[in-house]
């Protein structure tokens, strides 16, 4: 256990169990996939098996190159490594009076914000600067803001 570095990953209902984050690109690893799904994932900037939980399914099966079967390799190491994956579902039922587009989601995903309550861990300045260039998104998260009364730092 020395060997792995070990690393703590979130998710939408609190802390998952311990994700090794090994590279998936060293082939000495534990980690047997074809290369054509490791490539997939080096060029689309997922390294670390730890990694592979940060994105949700729909931004996967978005992934060009990325086929049924790939997918299905993806899955088994979901389950051999006790990784949940998020979906977009998830996010949008918390944000329920808010109505946003799927890319804004991903957006949102991309920036480790996968509930409201994530929000809060922003400054109104750092959400300003993150989202200066699609002012919509961050209109809705005002929204947001305002009407789950949440308390910023």
């Amino acid at each position: 256990m020395s060997y792995y570095q070990y690393r703590i990953a979130t998710s939408d209902i609190g802390r998952c169990p311990l994700i090794p984050s090994f590279s998936i690109m060293d082939y000495n690893q534990n980690v047997q996939i074809f290369t054509k799904l490791r490539n997939v994932l080096a060029r689309n900037g997922i390294i670390f098996v730890s990694q592979i939980g940060s994105y949700p399914k729909e931004a996967y099966l978005k992934i060009r190159c990325l086929g049924e079967g790939s997918y299905k390799e993806l899955e088994g190491i979901y389950k051999k490594y006790g990784i949940k994956i998020p979906t977009l579902e998830s996010l949008e039922k918390d944000l329920l009076l808010v109505s946003f587009q799927p890319s804004q989601l991903l957006a949102l995903y991309k920036n480790n914000i996968r509930s409201a309550k994530d929000i809060e861990d922003f400054s109104m300045e750092e959400l300003r600067s993150v989202y200066r260039y699609d002012k919509r998104l961050y209109n809705r998260i005002c929204k947001v803001i305002t009407v789950k009364k949440l308390k910023m730092k």
